[in-house]
């Protein structure tokens, strides 16, 4: 009964999420805003409190030998990368400029979509690009000209620090999924998905150069290499076979060993 509940209140928290950040189909956009992020954080952190004690789980990397405290583990930190996801777009695809370009602004697009803007403020043109900082104010881009304020450099610190949050939310979700994927279960089925998801974040954002951190590179890389093992065993599933071929190319493509 109380697993039921607690599921419920999970979902509840999951529409919030998916309603406030993220790719809208409708518009075309990704949105997001740092404050909004915390926000929802505090959301599911909440959540987590209010779990009764049959159902509480520990945030450390032990097996939990328990399919139900598992899969809510998994669905927190699933939840967590979610919420500030957007704010890895940008450096997984950083932009690109022609020499004519140089010395005008960039309007970043993603292959999702460009990024959104509030409903009362005008989308700007590719070269009057503006964003929203961690406060909701529109700000312009940086111009050589125009040294960035401590506001602005506040504002980079707060989505690097949105986007980290995420990439590390996704390292844990794929450290404690596996102890679902070694079952054939219901539960499994539905975390391949997510487990997918979160391997393609970490990849995109993997340089596959070891030469400014070599042990946090080594530790990503083996970290990758893994989840890609995990994964493959799921090839023979009609609904990951094409999936996985894109996932496998890319990790080559980026020096990614693979048995």
């Amino acid at each position: 009964m109380y697993y039921l509940l607690a599921l419920a209140s999970l979902r509840k928290v999951m529409v919030e999420v998916l309603d406030t950040v993220g790719y809208k189909s409708t518009s075309g956009f990704v949105t997001y805003n740092p404050a909004v992020a915390l926000e929802l954080r505090t959301q599911i952190d909440e959540w987590y409190r209010h779990l009764p004690g049959q159902l509480r789980f520990q945030l450390d990397g032990n097996m939990l030998f328990d399919t139900r405290k598992a899969y809510l583990r998994c669905s927190y930190y699933a939840l967590m990368a979610v919420a500030t996801w957007p704010f890895v777009l940008p450096l997984s695809q950083p932009p690109l400029q022609t020499p004519q370009d140089a010395q005008t602004p960039y309007h970043h697009r993603s292959s999702i979509g460009p990024i959104s803007h509030p409903p009362h403020e005008s989308v700007p043109q590719p070269h009057q690009q503006h964003r929203a900082n961690s406060h909701g104010h529109v700000t312009s881009p940086s111009n050589p000209a125009h040294p960035p304020t401590d506001t602005d450099l506040h504002d980079q610190t707060t989505h690097r620090a949105a986007a980290q949050s995420c990439l590390d939310a996704c390292r844990l979700y794929l450290t404690h999924a596996e102890e679902i994927l070694t079952q054939k279960s219901l539960v499994s089925h539905l975390i391949v998905r997510q487990y997918y998801a979160f391997t393609m974040i970490l990849l995109l954002n993997f340089s596959g150069v070891d030469l400014q951190d070599g042990g946090a590179s080594m530790e990503e890389r083996r970290h990758l290499e893994g989840a890609l093992r995990n994964l493959r065993y799921w090839s023979v599933v009609p609904f990951m076979e094409e999936s996985l071929s894109v996932l496998v190319r890319i990790a080559r493509a980026k020096g990614l060993r693979l048995a």
